[in-house]
């Protein structure tokens, strides 16, 4: 197959269903009330990762050098860099004085303080990526 015909939206719209459909899932669990064992969580967990790395892999192989560099640069310089105020984030919601850990466990009472902080991180990460992506293809019109 050659590369022209390879298309960067189908590879998108396949991260997309597959992140709604594992959100659904999710969803469905807990208005049912069931609970997944350990087990079957983690082999839920390694199948939606395999599925997310197939498709980030057909859409990288499906962008020209022009977006793949926009990629690189974004997540290097944006992800990285966002990360530093993320954990500062971290630390002031945390912080006992201030109140907001009680007040954030409230509004997710079943998600643990470790993966809310993963999330804030994660979240701020990409939100400098969005950032450096923009700022990339703006200084490239």
């Amino acid at each position: 197959m050659t590369k022209s015909t390879y298309r960067p939206a189908r590879p998108i719209l396949g991260l997309v269903l597959l992140f709604g459909v594992m959100f659904a899932l999710i969803g469905a669990q807990r208005m049912l009330g069931l609970a997944l064992p350990a087990g079957g969580r983690l082999v839920l967990a390694a199948v939606i990762l395999i599925a997310t790395s197939w498709l980030v892999r057909l859409y990288w192989r499906a962008i020209d050098e022009a977006a793949k560099d926009a990629q690189k640069t974004a997540w290097f310089w944006g992800a990285s860099l966002a990360a530093i105020p993320g954990v500062v984030l971290l630390e002031v919601l945390s912080a006992r004085r201030f109140g907001l850990s009680e007040h954030l466990q409230s509004l997710a009472p079943h998600m643990s303080q470790l993966v809310m902080g993963g999330l804030i991180i994660i979240l701020a990460q990409l939100a400098g990526f969005l950032l450096a992506w923009a700022i990339w293809w703006a200084g490239k019109r």
